[in-house]
């Protein structure tokens, strides 16, 4: 017995639901008589049985079946893209000696599947680049890049070169230009005087005002007792603590289809702002060009 397995969407779906299609095939020469196929997604702690009830094999009729499709329909909610494991049991008969042999079992797996995130889309990522407070931030980057993101933030060690103020000033500009989206980690910095509450990192508030001057997505996530003001704390902010860091894969797994949804339609409409603006150029150039053949018909014209 041939088993093969498929995922369909192979990337991201905007409701969650996917079906994993299992295909028998029948490799012998004698006939199976399918019962029941069971699916169990391991670290999702799903599972599924389908009633099947079918032979493959030569019928009395000399039908010969000899492969069947088996859909599973799964809505993933959580963990959307990392890598899951499952198993498949069969349950069947085999038709031996002109009788059906009692229940035999395969199982197979485990396999694993994951759902593609493409395209890989760019975002810059303001952050603290101080080795001690390196462990949130980089857990976090994690959880972006596995949403299909190349990330980039200027001044994490080792560096290339030393920067100028404005050498700095105009690298951050031009990284953050070229993102789709910006991300920003207000981690805990400094104590406020007078208060229970923290600085965070000088340059969030810089970085996330260049975003916005530039049009782009910003969310901002929040230690606890951090304290923003300004531009940064009207922009979406999404509060965490060291002790509840999953909330920020729980939104993602929420909120992530729409977003890169919202970055590809900010993509399509640059696309046909552009193909627009090409297309106004090119009806110049033939208004003109239809005008310079009229001004030198007259002309000609005129030297008859």
């Amino acid at each position: 017995m041939l088993l093969k397995w498929s995922i369909t969407p192979e990337t991201l779906s905007k409701n969650n639901e996917y079906i994993l299609q299992i295909v028998i095939e029948n490799d012998e020469n004698i006939r199976l008589f399918i019962k029941k196929v069971k699916l169990c997604v391991l670290d999702l702690k799903l599972e599924q049985l389908k009633e099947i009830d079918q032979k493959l094999g030569t019928t009395f009729l000399g039908i010969f079946k000899k492969r069947m499709n088996i859909d599973f329909h799964l809505i993933i909610d959580k963990d959307i893209v990392n890598v899951h494991q499952f198993t498949i049991q069969i349950q069947f008969n085999k038709y031996i000696n002109e009788k059906w042999s009692p229940i035999l079992y395969d199982e197979r797996g485990p396999q694993n599947f994951q759902i593609a995130t493409i395209p890989i889309y760019k975002a810059f990522l303001s952050r603290t680049v101080r080795e001690n407070e390196r462990y949130v931030p980089d857990k976090i980057s994690k959880s972006i890049t596995r949403w299909g993101f190349n990330l980039s933030t200027v001044g994490i060690p080792p560096l290339r070169k030393q920067y100028t103020d404005e050498e700095l000033l105009k690298t951050i500009k031009f990284e953050i230009k070229r993102a789709d989206i910006v991300f920003a980690i207000a981690t805990k910095r400094d104590k406020l005087s007078n208060s229970i509450g923290w600085k965070t990192f000088e340059w969030l508030q810089s970085e996330t005002a260049i975003a916005y001057t530039l049009n782009k997505q910003i969310i901002v996530f929040v230690e606890e007792g951090v304290k923003i003001s300004g531009l940064a704390s009207k922009l979406i902010n999404l509060p965490f603590n060291l002790e509840n860091l999953h909330v920020i894969d729980e939104f993602f797994d929420q909120c992530m289809c729409q977003i890169r949804d919202n970055i590809q339609e900010r993509r399509d409409s640059k696309f046909l702002k552009n193909l627009l603006i090409a297309g106004e150029i090119a009806l110049s150039f033939g208004l003109i060009g239809g005008l310079g053949y009229q001004l030198g018909k007259k002309s000609h014209e005129n030297d008859k």
